[in-house]
């Protein structure tokens, strides 16, 4: 890279000022200083000369011209991620550390409230600092709020240090922490007076009861690694940073039902496993003692194609049955029905299919009965 040295300036300057032309901004200097050097790079991976590079630029900055960061946003973001980048690297004790009050297991589709503290780094957080709570795409429970402390997924803020008052607002963010395609408004709590310094902490408080709330529902899903992602504005600059964020458990209820799983076919005289799971009402793996249990199901004992096995369970008795289904059965069937009565008004019909082995089908609906005037 030594050698593109000498073209750094007049090249820095004739892609800085296409740039700006196209709607990047001065501020976002960063992105387009990366965007440069990553050019130079492919270049000399390329074995190209200065020439090369020159020319390159030259294409790209008449290609892009318009194209180059054509929104603030795209390189904000860019900007952002350098940012935090030059931070962590530069203060690798700057920003602090989160803990949880506790990993679960919770259940599903359960209500609780759980704490999770940030300690303080070497980077004090000051007047303006602001502590975002994000979001999960794949979160499916209950939706995370500030604005109502009676109600569900209230997120209470408290902080060690009593000098110090947070007042109420939110941030936008975009992607899976946020609106995913858009830019969605998310809970948080700025740092209205006070200062906080290393080792002080602020805890956040996910479905607090202490204004008649009933905490926060969980998600439906199990899951082993469930995250509550927080970022930190530390300055109040709008350039919110990752922690690393501790997980909690998330696994099923109860057993529900239980699902058998077999092979589709066997030789005659195989043995073959019959598999079953036990699932809770969400269809998780349910959760707590689940007794492991085998049973036999010998074809000797088939009697007109049909064996039906009964396990004890607990105080019930289940059924396992086997059924035999003979070959050349016809795969498709014509129905003719004739309906003498006059149709009224909504009347429909629909088939509904039953196969030798229980599965069912049904067709869509066959509309002959008009619509309802309006």
């Amino acid at each position: 890279m030594r050698r593109f040295v000498r073209l750094s300036i007049p090249a820095l300057t004739a892609v800085l000022a296409a740039a700006f032309a196209g709607g990047c901004v001065p501020p976002h200097g960063p992105s387009v200083a990366a965007w440069i050097f990553q050019t130079a790079f492919e270049n000399e991976r390329a074995g190209g000369t200065l020439q090369d590079f020159e020319k390159l630029l030259e294409a790209e900055k008449a290609a892009h011209r318009s194209a180059l960061f054509p929104n603030d946003s795209l390189a904000r973001q860019l900007d952002d991620l350098i940012y935090e980048l030059t931070f962590k690297d530069e203060q690798p004790d700057g920003l602090g550390t989160l803990s949880l009050d506790a990993a679960g297991p919770f259940p599903v589709d359960s209500l609780q409230t759980i704490e999770q503290t940030y300690t303080v780094g070497s980077a004090p957080l000051r007047k303006g600092a602001v502590l975002i709570v994000a979001r999960q795409l794949a979160w499916d429970g209950g939706v995370l709020q500030i604005d109502d402390p009676a109600g569900g997924g209230h997120v209470a803020v408290c902080a060690s240090n009593p000098n110090v008052r947070f007042e109420k607002t939110h941030a936008a963010m975009d992607g899976l922490q946020g609106g995913r395609d858009s830019v969605m408004p998310m809970p948080a709590y700025r740092i209205a007076e006070g200062t906080l310094g290393q080792s002080e902490t602020v805890t956040l408080i996910y479905g607090d009861r202490s204004g008649g709330g009933e905490g926060w529902r969980l998600q439906s899903l199990a899951n082993d690694d469930v995250l509550l992602l927080v970022f930190v504005d530390i300055d109040g600059s709008r350039r919110p940073m990752a922690l690393n964020w501790p997980s909690f458990r998330v696994v099923g209820q109860g057993v529900h039902s239980v699902k058998g799983f077999a092979p589709s076919i066997v030789e005659p005289g195989e043995e073959c496993a019959l598999a079953a799971h036990s699932e809770d009402r969400l269809y998780n793996r349910a959760a707590g003692a689940v007794p492991a249990q085998t049973v036999r199901l010998p074809f000797s004992r088939l009697e007109e194609g049909l064996l039906v096995e009964r396990v004890p369970a607990g105080n019930d008795i289940d059924t396992i049955s086997l059924q035999l289904l003979g070959g050349g059965q016809p795969l498709d069937y014509d129905l003719e029905f004739v309906d003498t009565g006059a149709p009224g008004r909504g009347d429909y019909y629909y088939t509904r299919v039953e196969q030798l082995n229980g599965a069912r089908a049904w067709s869509s609906p066959i509309w002959v009965g008009g619509e309802d005037p309006r």
